[in-house]
């Protein structure tokens, strides 16, 4: 993509050759570049798409619609998982073992070695999760990288005994109850790390299931970044069904700040027991059924002169009302909506009788 001619980022408002920008985070299931109509693509150069990167993670993993992500995407579809720290504890080994919340919310256990006393545990959940330890272990130390492994010292009551965990399929991360209790680990495990890699070879590591578990889960919500994430999804959507001059207009220019990051206002003049969240631009809808009824994702556009109101549903769970800016177009009243699927398999537009249908069934309480 970055041979091809510089256009306009939506975002940035450089002349940057542009880069593949989902309309709905690929994160999400969106997997399309292009609305089933065949409708242009939002123009979004790499920097600015790499910037996003932060806040769509915030959707998908460290919001609610985490929770939902996890519940209905199916194991055969692209890997989820809950976003912060979650701890299962073994009452065998009597240990606190961390813990993640995968596609149709099943229990997992990702590959972590254990210093108990004097001697080294490891668990997984699978056979190769050992071989798949051991190479990246192996591949940090001899790139010299071991040592600089990230430590986190967060829910230290559940970091019993300093631990090593391969949370991706490349990356590691140490727990322990200090910052010096963990580089006195990684040291150890760097100086003995042959021996330690021979008997896990020789010994059968401990898998298990976490039958019947029950998972202490940890979930730190970033709303402001959820928020900008959801305002980008409608401003994509935005760029990708009206153009990208549309998109360009001085009108946007709040909101297109506000994705950006540079316009988001904590104010400290807030309630007591109430959040300073920025919500000029979205608002979290709190009704029982979809605003666009959905069992997938669905954003709409609606304008009334000269407001030009963005609509997101994700997972026909969580609802959201954008608010894009006030704008003079030619063509008046309007409403288009489009539905995404949330395993990466499409798209469709919604026309206006498909949708009445919807909301006939939903406010009748059918299917």
């Amino acid at each position: 993509m970055s041979r091809e001619y510089p256009r306009r980022c939506i975002y940035c408002r450089n002349d940057r050759p542009p880069s593949k920008e989902h309309v709905l985070p690929y994160s999400l299931g969106g997997d399309l570049t292009t609305l089933s109509d065949g409708t242009e693509r939002p123009t979004v150069c790499k920097g600015c798409n790499q910037s996003f990167s932060t806040i769509d993670q915030a959707l998908a993993e460290q919001f609610l619609t985490a929770i939902s992500r996890a519940a209905y995407t199916k194991s055969s579809s692209h890997t989820t998982r809950v976003g912060g720290s979650h701890f299962h504890y073994d009452s065998e080994e009597n240990l606190w073992l961390e813990a993640q919340l995968v596609n149709e919310m099943r229990s997992h256990l990702p590959p972590q070695l254990h210093h108990v006393k004097d001697y080294f545990n490891f668990f997984g959940s699978r056979e190769q999760d050992k071989d798949s330890f051991v190479k990246v272990v192996d591949s940090r130390q001899v790139t010299g990288r071991l040592l600089r492994t990230f430590i986190r010292t967060d829910n230290a009551d559940k970091a019993t005994t300093p631990r090593v965990v391969q949370h991706r399929s490349n990356d590691l991360y140490v727990r322990a109850k200090t910052h010096e209790t963990g580089i006195q680990f990684l040291e150890l495990l760097d100086r003995q790390w042959n021996r330690i890699k021979e008997q896990l070879q020789e010994n059968k590591a401990k898998h298990s299931t976490i039958e019947r578990p029950s998972i202490e889960a940890h979930l730190k919500f970033r709303l402001n970044d959820t928020f900008r994430a959801v305002a980008k999804i409608t401003f994509n959507y935005l760029a990708a069904k009206k153009g990208t001059e549309l998109a360009l207009s001085t009108e946007f220019d709040e909101i297109r700040s506000y994705i950006c990051g540079d316009n988001v206002i904590r104010s400290k003049l807030v309630k007591s027991g109430q959040l300073a969240v920025d919500t000029r631009f979205v608002q979290m809808r709190r009704d029982a059924k979809p605003i666009i009824p959905t069992r997938a994702h669905a954003v709409a556009l609606f304008y009334d002169p000269p407001a030009l109101v963005g609509l997101v549903a994700l997972y026909g769970e969580w609802s959201f009302v954008v608010q894009l800016g006030h704008i003079a177009l030619k063509e008046g009243l309007f409403f288009d909506a489009h539905e995404f699927s949330i395993d990466r398999t499409g798209n469709k537009a919604l026309e206006h009788t498909e949708l009445a249908k919807r909301m006939r069934r939903s406010r009748d309480g059918s299917t």
